[in-house]
């Protein structure tokens, strides 16, 4: 038999409980259809009934109204329609009192005169514009005449007039009398008919014309009807019937009975809203269609649920037959007739089974003689052979291990159910097994490398840092065993600011879960202290193992004490560097100062036209040698300040071609004297602004070309300048200085960059010099990131060259030059402050000499009080001065409540350390010149910082 799929199950049982619930909303809506029907019908009756009461009440009202026209008509004919108010009025009156209904009565003449009376009083009207009048003249018969609604002239009420014509004894036209029969009587009838808020009952005339209509509103009284359904389409077919339409008044749906009324020019009409009519049947369909869809939803959700239940079940036994057969483990089930029922593919591989046994169901006694026949049981204990005969593993649940003839091990755990039976799992532990052996063979070789090495590793747990191991390096390093350091805490070990750093460090290591190190000294038990340097990590231990804490301890006592001396050393090295920093400054004041004497007047002399012959010679001899000297000075400082790593690179935009053009400017007076030729090749691709060091790459050029000419007697100087590459914003540049001096021989030039280092004596006696011109300028090139090289041969000449990379600037105006200081020297006054008088006629007489007035002052508290008292351009302040000094003096000066806390104060001091110089620049001071200062650095100094100032 084919068996029907789940899917299929379901399926058909989704399109029954479908159907059911579709047969149960189809009966009730045609239940609600045929109640429709009823609604419909019994409202067709009721608009009938109400019809025929308002054509009865009309007919009623009618024959009233009727009667008493034709009473009145036939007395006025009688008397040859003599109107005499006199007479005719009081028997009206009491005519009138007798019907409440009627409102008025009025009686006219052929020409439309007459008077009208309401029982109380009586009025002389005129008709002759009334439709009465004219149809009562036109038509000779004697029918009744309804006219549209009007008000009452006597009452102000709403009437409508009914009314009939008076003849002749010839037939000719005698006048008409009419009355006027309330509107209220037929509004306060229709009141007592219940058709809704939106029903409608109206009565009209037969020429369309409204009369009377419930709801009651003025503005519909007299419409002409003759578009109206009624009017249009039923009457002219039928004098009455029922039918359902939209009311041309108002739009409404209603179902209208209308009827003519009989004997008289009337329509009557009665209507319901077919809204309103139906809504008690809306609201039973809306609660039936309302329980009937819950009952279908109920009915819905219980299929529903018990199809999901179904399929839920099903996919629970799909999940377990697949997890049973996925299972890493195998199972084999025996129920209580002690047949397999389940046994799952893993079962079969591991035990070597025939695929039939899945689903053949054979007994335990058959398994167990199948493996018996195929030799499974040939190395297995007779224990083991007992536990796997069958019905022997009823009882207590139990696990055993076995080995197959393979060599495999196969872990089996068994467990009875209660209604009888077992379940047997089957598990391959073979590489547990190799993996266990493995690991306790590590373990062993593990602890005995921990046993033998110096260093010593003791193991915590991480929950609550109880000790678990301890390498039996332990007593080397403290003294003491393992079981005695396992009973210490870090209190008993460390010092107070270590064990504090220790707990943040255990905190963090817990929190981070990583390698930390730690620098302490532990007590050891003989009572001293051992530098220790332990490394912390926090171990897994993996298959929910708690994790460990693991320390690895070093003694580090000799390295700390080496450090300790190494650290004693550099303090010591660090002061010698000191002493002798401040010994070269000290060095270097004290030769500066006397030099500025000797350059200064050997300035002022060469400067004076009248100093000729042999005197300006030997004063230019002097210049000289005072050059040379200070010159050993510079070198000296400049290489003290590289060798102690005090010089930094500074950075600032500059022209490369001016700075190459000045650099020649200097150079070129000393060319000129030895009658030299010196020549310049610039590339004119060189980027026209670079950032860099330009103070230190004139140096460098400097250095470079005095050599040259130092060493060159004859012949020619050149330079060089090339660019090499460009490349992402930067330029490569080549500085190139040759000569066709006296050469170096190739065994001197390994050390041409030492310090001190020059070819033979007899060049330092011939050509002077320290020597160190070549180191400082190769350290300074290698500090700006370029390499120097030389290229000599002896008679011939040398090339010294070195390459940088510099960045280039994007091209700006250069700033102008400084005007001739003396046209900007006019009305320029000059505060000198300097204690030494020789120093003050030197650079008092330069200062005069450029066209500034110049005032001088000892010491820094004469110039504190000058500035207050005479405004000037410029302060020149000493350093070293007794009393106050020049930084002193510079404080006080910023800090007056005066317009001169802003002058320009310029140092002038043999102090020209660039450490000091900073000092100066810290204290308030705007520039420094140093001492010996020159005639040329003086003037631009002035012209830099002499601007007016804004006395105020």
């Amino acid at each position: 038999m084919k068996q029907i799929s789940p899917f299929a199950r379901s399926s058909g049982f989704i399109v029954f409980v479908s159907l059911i619930c579709a047969a149960i909303l189809a009966h009730e809506i045609y239940r609600s259809i045929e109640r429709w029907a009823e609604v419909i019908g019994d409202s067709r009756k009721d608009t009938a009934n109400i019809m025929r009461s308002l054509a009865q009440h009309a007919a009623g009202m009618m024959r009233t109204a009727d009667a008493i026209l034709i009473g009145v008509v036939d007395g006025l004919e009688d008397s040859g329609g003599i109107i005499d108010d006199g007479k005719t009025g009081p028997k009206l009156r009491e005519l009138m009192d007798r019907v409440q209904q009627i409102d008025e009565l009025a009686i006219f003449d052929p020409e439309g005169n007459g008077f009208s009376t309401n029982g109380t009083k009586t009025m002389r009207l005129s008709a002759q514009s009334s439709p009465s009048f004219t149809f009562h003249r036109s038509d000779p018969s004697r029918e009744i005449y309804v006219g549209a609604p009007i008000r009452s002239a006597l009452s102000n009420s709403w009437v409508i007039p009914i009314s009939r014509r008076l003849r002749r004894p010839d037939g000719g036209f005698l006048g008409f009398v009419a009355v006027g029969i309330k509107t209220a009587a037929f509004q306060d009838f229709y009141d007592q008919f219940e058709i809704g808020r939106s029903g409608a009952i109206l009565l009209a005339s037969n020429d369309a014309t409204l009369l009377v209509r419930r709801p009651f509103t003025e503005k519909n009284i007299g419409r002409d009807m003759r578009n109206s359904v009624i009017f249009r389409d039923l009457l002219p077919k039928s004098s009455a019937g029922v039918k359902q339409f939209p009311s041309t008044t108002d739009g409404i749906v209603r179902i209208n009975s209308y009827q003519r009324v009989e004997g008289y020019p009337l329509v009557v009409s009665a209507a319901l809203a077919t809204y309103e009519i139906l809504a008690p049947w809306r609201r039973s369909v809306i609660y039936s269609l309302a329980r009937t869809s819950l009952l279908c939803v109920i009915i819905l959700l219980l299929g529903w649920g018990l199809l999901r239940r179904e399929r839920e079940f099903n996919r629970q036994a799909e999940l377990l037959r697949a997890t049973i057969e996925r299972m890493h483990e195998g199972l084999i089930v025996v129920d209580r007739d002690d047949r397999i029922s389940i046994c799952n593919q893993q079962a079969i591989n591991l035990l070597g089974l025939p695929q039939a046994y899945s689903s053949s169901r054979p007994t335990s006694a058959e398994l167990f003689a199948y493996q018996e026949g195929r030799g499974e049981f040939a190395n297995v204990s007779e224990e083991v052979r007992q536990r796997l005969r069958p019905r022997v593993s009823q009882g207590a649940e139990y696990s055993f291990e076995r080995t197959r003839p393979g060599g495999e091990v196969i872990e089996i755990y068994t467990r009875p159910f209660e209604s009888g039976g077992v379940i047997r799992t089957f598990r391959d532990v073979t590489l547990k097994k190799r993996a266990d052996l493995q690991i306790f063979e590590s373990e062993r070789r593990f602890r005995l490398l921990a046993e033998n090495m110096s260093d010593v590793i003791v193991m915590r747990r991480a929950t609550d840092g109880a000790c678990i191991y301890v390498s039996p390096s332990i007593f080397p390093l403290l003294g003491y065993t393992g079981t005695e350091y396992e009973q210490l805490s870090d209190r008993d070990l460390l010092q107070d600011e270590d064990l504090t750093f220790k707990q943040h460090l255990d905190l963090s290591l817990h929190m981070a879960d990583d390698r930390v190190t730690f620098l302490s000294q532990m007590k050891h038990k003989q009572g001293h202290w051992v530098w220790v340097d332990s490394a912390y990590s926090v171990v897994d231990g993996g298959d929910g193992e708690e994790r460990h804490a693991v320390a690895v301890m070093r003694d580090v006592t000799q390295r700390q004490n080496q450090a300790a001396e190494l650290m004693a050393a550099k303090v010591a090295a660090e002061a010698a560097t000191a002493a002798k920093s401040q010994f070269l400054a000290s060095m270097s004041h004290e030769v500066r100062t006397p030099l500025n004497g000797i350059l200064g007047y050997t300035d002022i002399l060469l400067n004076d036209d009248r100093l000729e012959g042999k005197p300006r010679r030997e004063v230019t001899k002097i210049r000289s040698a005072g050059n040379a000297l200070l010159s050993v000075v510079n070198d000296i400082l400049d290489f003290s300040e590289i060798e102690s790593g005090g010089v930094l690179i500074d950075r600032s935009e500059f022209s490369l071609t001016e700075l190459i053009e000045s650099t020649l400017e200097i150079v070129e007076p000393l060319t000129t004297a030895k009658g030299l030729h010196l020549g310049r090749n610039i590339d004119p691709c060189l980027g026209k602004y670079v950032w860099g060091d330009e103070g230190r790459l004139r140096q460098i050029s400097l250095n470079l070309l005095n050599n040259a000419v130092k060493f060159t007697e004859e012949g020619s100087i050149s330079i060089l300048v090339a660019r090499l590459a460009d490349a992402n914003g930067f330029q490569t540049v080549r500085f190139e200085i040759s000569d066709s001096g006296i050469g170096i021989p190739q065994d001197k030039r390994a050390g041409l960059f030492e310090r001190f280092s020059q070819i033979d004596s007899s060049v330092r006696r011939r050509f002077g010099g320290t020597g160190l011109g070549l180191a400082i300028s190769k350290q300074l090139v290698e500090l700006m990131g370029g390499e120097i090289s030389c290229e000599s041969s002896v008679g011939k000449g040398s090339v010294f060259s070195f390459a940088l990379t510099l960045e280039v600037a994007f091209p700006h105006p250069l700033t102008p030059k400084a005007p001739d200081v003396r046209s900007a020297s006019a009305d320029m006054h000059v505060l000198l402050v300097e204690d030494i008088e020789m120093n003050r006629e030197i650079a008092q007489a330069m200062i005069e000499a450029a066209g500034y007035s110049v005032d001088v002052a000892a010491d820094g508290s004469a110039a504190v009080a000058a500035i207050q008292s005479k405004h000037y351009n410029l302060v020149l302040m000493d350093i070293q001065m007794p009393g106050m000094d020049g930084l002193t003096a510079t404080r006080h000066i910023r800090a007056v409540d005066h317009p001169a806390g802003n002058v320009p104060i310029v140092a002038m001091t043999a102090h020209v350390i660039p450490a000091e110089v900073e000092r100066f620049l810290a204290a308030g001071m705007n520039d420094h010149i140093g001492k010996p200062f020159k005639r040329e650095v003086l003037y631009a100094k002035l012209a830099q910082w002499c601007r007016p100032r804004i006395a105020g």
